[in-house]
């Protein structure tokens, strides 16, 4: 989920694999200083592995690093959340297109993660389905073979994630509209709609920002940058 290698199980990477974790999906809170202590015991770390895993953590902008005060989780950049948007949604319009031109059959891992989307709604499980909406945008960009194309977008959605799970455990959102816009989808690759498929894919990136940007801010002023949404 990450744009670090792929977690294996060296202490620092169980270090970055917790700690990135608890940030996406805001068991640590932006602006939260990360307690060293705790991780040491959760996970049996020592300084060296701690102090590189958070030194890759500040590279991805998961973390901020102060001297003699200790390391804090990054606020959320409403601003850097639209950029990555905006690249995903160029590149996504692209790839999910192709697939329509090219009548290559739909798999059964796409029907998969939309049944296990089905059942995170009805559970209201959050992470859950926000862990399989990943999925199964990965392997639409596996059906077009763009698979590095996605790994390279996958590394920068932690900052996305935090934003939609705060909105939705916020506002108590049915985050139905998600899993049926996916089936829309769906339904037009299959049936080479481009127009629709275009639009579709619009409102699946532009909704949750629109929607709740303005009002998380005002309710939480303390999680996001001061530069929010110039």
């Amino acid at each position: 989920m990450t744009g670090f290698p792929p977690r294996g199980n060296s202490i620092k990477e169980k270090v970055l694999s917790s700690i990135t974790d608890k940030i996406q999906y805001l068991e640590l809170m932006p602006g939260e200083r990360i307690d060293e202590n705790t991780i040491e015991k959760e996970i049996g770390a020592s300084r060296t592995p701690r102090r590189e895993a958070m030194m890759l953590l500040e590279v991805e902008g998961l973390v901020n690093i102060y001297p003699q005060k200790g390391t804090f989780v990054s606020l959320i950049d409403l601003n850097l959340i639209r950029e990555i948007i905006y690249l995903r949604f160029s590149v996504e319009n692209r790839v999910f297109s192709d697939l329509a031109l090219s009548n290559i059959p739909v798999s059964s891992d796409v029907e998969k993660y939309l049944l296990i989307q089905e059942l995170a709604v009805k559970n209201n499980d959050f992470i859950e389905f926000i862990k399989n909406d990943y999925q199964f945008h990965k392997e639409l960009f596996r059906l077009g073979g763009h698979l590095e194309v996605w790994n390279m977008i996958e590394g920068k959605l932690i900052h996305c994630t935090r934003f939609r799970i705060l909105g939705w455990k916020t506002f108590h959102d049915e985050f139905e509209l998600t899993l049926e816009e996916h089936k829309k989808l769906i339904e037009y690759i299959k049936s080479g709609n481009i127009n629709e498929l275009s639009q579709t894919l619009t409102h699946h990136h532009d909704y949750e920002l629109k929607r709740y940007a303005d009002k998380l801010v005002e309710k939480f002023p303390d999680f996001f940058t001061s530069n929010t949404l110039e």
